[in-house]
């Protein structure tokens, strides 16, 4: 004889345990502390991979990497761009994607995003402060303590100064390249919005 299938749903539910509980690995996992260092790496890879996915001005392929180094204290944040036009290759260009890079992984507001790109002229905000000083001193310090937090509480003991002192070991780099594999990149702390730029070729370390 065949049961149906709600008969035999409703089987297994009698048959259950009433006071089911987490199994030994469920139990492990639910005993065992994330520290913040990972949540906070965990949060930047979010991010990282939430800005690379997104449409870049190129409408090119892209890709990104982030690693902490043990051996130098550094957490590195690596975009690429492949398949680009020739004439797209230069300093101010490399500047400006990392920049717009560096304004998704932290959040910018949305006024404030398009300023990214207006930090190497030197812009000026109403009130007199460069958009270069805000972001250094307020925004990516604040957002950057922010992925390093809990959401629930906050440790009396916490270092107030905690996300600037990160930003000074979190670097961005960008990589582009032209379908020749001739390339540029540019690498800086998070908070430098005018990186240093060297040519490079795509395949070689």
């Amino acid at each position: 004889m065949r049961l149906g299938m709600a008969a035999i749903a409703a089987l297994m539910a009698w048959a259950a345990p009433l006071n089911a509980e987490p199994g030994p690995m469920s139990r492990w996992l639910m005993n065992e502390p994330v520290n913040l260092f990972t949540r906070g790496m965990d949060e930047i890879r979010e991010r990282v991979d939430r800005a690379s996915d997104s449409d870049n001005e190129f409408n090119s392929s892209a890709s990104a990497t982030v690693r902490y180094s043990w051996d130098d204290n550094e957490i590195n944040i690596y975009f690429r761009l492949f398949g680009l036009e020739d004439s797209a290759i230069s300093h101010d260009r490399c500047n400006k994607v990392r920049n717009s890079y560096i304004a998704s992984v932290t959040n910018a507001p949305r006024d404030k995003e398009l300023i990214f790109h207006k930090v190497l002229d030197g812009y000026v905000d109403e009130g007199g402060a460069s958009t270069a000083e805000w972001l250094t001193n307020v925004h990516v310090p604040r957002e950057i303590s922010a992925m390093f937090s809990q959401n629930s509480h906050r440790a009396r003991d916490r270092d107030e100064d905690i996300g600037e002192k990160l930003a000074r070991i979190i670097f961005v780099e960008v990589e582009m390249f032209s379908d020749s594999g001739d390339g540029i990149s540019c690498r800086d702390r998070i908070t430098s919005f005018d990186a240093p730029s060297k040519p490079t070729r795509f395949g070689l370390e």
